[in-house]
């Protein structure tokens, strides 16, 4: 008989540190670590279901030597009529506009690099590009906003026809040389990869109010503020329906 009280007892502790732990009595704040980093290149929905965390505290929460950096890639939706956040197979319209916007937080200047691949495969390089603007060169400076056009009205569009478009974004402490002879995918996929594989980076999504002149936009967007140590490189899938 006593046997049998003392299982129940048992069973019915263990259902009660279950319950408390999922419903998160038990859990402690929100941390910083790899079992909470989100991962940018994740499908739209991850906009729904991965928590937000303040900018700041992500960026004071980042080891030694990591280099935080805004990334927000973002297109204005004709059909809602507002700024929409770009994810790894994100569906989009034909002909539909997109932006890439960043800005660094780290005291040195840093080196932007992004592509996109049309689904024809024919690589163009968004930035940086000639010319004698500041604003579409590099290096890029701290605390500084680029956009990719430079300027809100000149969005970039995406092809007019059903198919895929890739949108490739390298940031670096120093200059990536072989980004400026690339004329491939192929190649882009194959620095993609190395980088990736060389470089650990950490990323979280933030609320963010983005400045864009577009009438009647909301003006809040899901960025990704990126924590890298040497590279970034990144390659956006973009469905268009």
């Amino acid at each position: 008989m006593f046997t049998q009280i003392k299982y129940w007892m048992i069973l019915s502790l263990v259902v009660f540190v279950g319950f408390t732990a999922s419903n998160g009595i038990f859990a402690d704040d929100l941390d910083i670590d790899e079992g909470t980093v989100s991962t940018f290149a994740s499908k739209r929905a991850a906009v729904n279901t991965t928590p937000t965390i303040d900018r700041d505290k992500f960026i004071e929460s980042l080891p030694s030597g990591y280099i935080p950096t805004d990334l927000n890639i973002i297109t204005y939706d004709d059909d809602q009529g507002k700024l929409v956040p770009l994810w790894n197979n994100s569906k989009v319209s034909a002909g539909q506009k997109f932006m890439i916007h960043l800005q660094s937080h780290y005291e040195e200047d840093l080196y932007f690099y992004a592509f996109r691949v049309t689904r024809n495969k024919r690589v163009k390089k968004i930035f940086p590009v000639n010319g004698e603007d500041d604003e579409t060169r590099n290096p890029i400076e701290e605390s500084v906003e680029y956009k990719a056009p430079s300027s809100d009205e000149e969005w970039l569009k995406f092809g007019s026809r059903s198919g895929k478009e890739r949108i490739y974004v390298f940031i670096s402490k120093r200059p990536i040389r072989k980004l400026n002879r690339v004329r491939s995918k192929k190649k882009l996929d194959k620095l993609v990869k190395k980088y990736r594989k060389n470089e650990e980076y950490r990323e979280r999504l933030v609320l963010d109010e983005v400045e864009v002149e577009k009438e009647d936009h909301p003006g809040n967007v899901y960025s990704n503020v990126v924590g890298f140590e040497k590279v970034y490189a990144q390659r956006f899938t973009v469905v268009i329906r």
